[in-house]
């Protein structure tokens, strides 16, 4: 290949180059040496792939609102079940607090 470079060969000079592949247009990069459907099977792979991953994430997402739900209902449970201690007779201020609770309660 380097000898035959810019030999004389009847008369004409020859130009040799080593051979190139086959340049198509597409691809990622705007040129591909192969045809733009030669990488179907991955796109597909990739497209079944990220179906999965938002069915996953659906899923997760769902889960984590029941258990969200559930605490819920049993802080509200807990918290309906709650009775209030009865204060200390002898702060005077606790007694006020209670009466203007009290009052705060009825008025509205």
């Amino acid at each position: 290949m380097d000898n035959m470079n810019n030999t004389e060969l009847y008369g004409r000079v020859l130009t040799v180059n080593y051979a190139q592949p086959i340049r198509i247009k597409g691809g990622e990069q705007g040129w591909a040496s192969q045809p733009i459907w030669a990488d179907a099977d991955t796109w597909f792979e990739r497209q079944q792939q990220e179906e999965e991953m938002q069915r996953l994430q659906a899923e997760h997402q769902a889960v984590v609102r029941a258990a969200e739900a559930e605490e819920r209902k049993k802080l509200t449970e807990e918290r309906e079940g709650e009775v209030e201690e009865p204060e200390e007779k002898g702060d005077p201020m606790a007694t006020a607090e209670a009466e203007v609770l009290a009052q705060n309660n009825t008025g509205s």
